[in-house]
């Protein structure tokens, strides 16, 4: 990934575990379209549990997480307000 520029984190976090979004210019290296502009995520981990709640509903509608794919979570105020950043 080349350039990148801070977007957001979650409001509610102090130093450190912060949940946070950063825009980058083009993808990493693993990715197929290495030119395609995208965001590097910092999330919260999820337990083994709480992932495979979510690889269940995200199959149920034919998503099935890739190898060089994860899951976390992001609180939803990272989001919230993104395009007026």
């Amino acid at each position: 990934m080349r350039e990148m520029r801070f977007i957001k984190k979650d409001g509610n976090s102090g130093v450190t575990d912060c949940a946070a979004i950063i825009a980058t210019e083009a993808a990493p290296s693993r990715y197929q379209l290495a030119d395609t502009p995208g965001y590097a995520v910092q999330v919260v981990t999820l337990t083994p549990e709480e992932e495979a709640r979510v690889r269940a509903v995200a199959e149920k509608h034919g998503v099935a997480l890739g190898a060089h794919e994860a899951l976390g979570w992001l609180p939803a105020d990272v989001l919230e307000g993104i395009n007026d950043t």
